[in-house]
C-alpha cells in the first residue's frame, strides 16, 4: 500500500515518547493508567523523546522520523551528489486498527493512540507530546483539517437503509 500525500488531513510535528504492549482496555481508567506507565517507564529508563511527524488521513495514521541533516563547514568532496534521505517510517496504523484515542487530563499536551499491531495482533499503547505551539494549532485546525477526509467519503443516498447498529 502506498502511501498518497494529497489525501492527508493532518500533519503534526509531535515528540514520540515511545510504546508498549497493553492488555485489551475495557474502560478509560485502564486506558490512562497505561499512557502513564508508558510514559513513567521511559522516563525512568532515561529515554529521549524523538521529533517525529505524524499525518492522519483516511488511510491511518503514520509516524515517520525526523532527521537532522550534518552540517559541514570543509567539505572535501563538492562534486559528490547528495543522497536524498527517504524519511524513516516508524509505525503506520490503519484507521480500523486504532482501538483508542486520549489525552492524559493532568497535562493536556499528552495524547495517545492504542492500537491493534498487525503482526502479533497485540494491543500497543502509542504516546508523544505536544510542543505549545503545535497544541494550539491543533486546537484551531481540526474542523480544516478534516475537510479532505469528509470530501473523499462517498455520499449516502436516501434509498438504502441506514446500516444496522
Amino acid at each position: 500500500m502506498s502511501w498518497n500525500c494529497q489525501h492527508t488531513a493532518f500533519r503534526h510535528p509531535p515528540l514520540y515518547i515511545g510504546s508498549m504492549e497493553v492488555p485489551r482496555p475495557s474502560n478509560r481508567v485502564e486506558i490512562v493508567a497505561a499512557m502513564r506507565r508508558v510514559r513513567l517507564e521511559f522516563k525512568a529508563n532515561c529515554v529521549k523523546k524523538r521529533k517525529v511527524i505524524m499525518e492522519v488521513s483516511i488511510d491511518g495514521v503514520r509516524v515517520t522520523a525526523v532527521k537532522k541533516k550534518k552540517k559541514r563547514f570543509f567539505s572535501r568532496s563538492k562534486n559528490r551528489k547528495k543522497a536524498e534521505l527517504k524519511p524513516q517510517v516508524i509505525m503506520h496504523h490503519p484507521i480500523y486498527r486504532i482501538f483508542y484515542v486520549s489525552h492524559d487530563s493532568s497535562d493536556l499536551k499528552i495524547f495517545s493512540y492504542i492500537a491493534r499491531d498487525g503482526a502479533t495482533n497485540e494491543f500497543k499503547c502509542n504516546v508523544f507530546k505536544s510542543t505549545k505551539k503545535s497544541a494550539i494549532a491543533m486546537r484551531a485546525r481540526p474542523p480544516h483539517a478534516l475537510a479532505p477526509v469528509a470530501a473523499r467519503r462517498p455520499p449516502r443516498s436516501r434509498a438504502t437503509p441506514p446500516p444496522p447498529a
